[in-house]
């Protein structure tokens, strides 16, 4: 799931769709984006490695706890998602 993720962070036309889901009030909503999907690659790569597993999904909680407040700016700000194929 959190390679299918972090593909949308990269993608141009998801990726704008994220960058337009950044609250307004943070700077460089570009590099969130960017951050938050190299985050999102390595935990999904930390959690196939038995010895980082546990600490890799702590920290995916900690992201995405972090990521929500923006899903709700955008819902409530009524940001569009576009079709990614159209």
């Amino acid at each position: 799931m959190f390679l299918l993720t972090a593909f949308a962070h990269f993608y141009p036309k998801l990726r704008a769709d994220l960058i337009g889901m950044v609250p307004p009030a943070l700077p460089r909503p570009g590099l969130l984006v960017t951050i938050t999907g190299i985050l999102e690659i390595a935990g999904a790569v930390g959690l196939l490695v038995p010895a980082t597993a546990r600490l890799t999904a702590a920290c995916l909680i900690v992201l995405l706890i972090a990521m929500y407040p923006a899903n709700v700016s955008a819902a409530r700000r009524r940001v569009a998602q576009g079709d990614p194929l159209g």
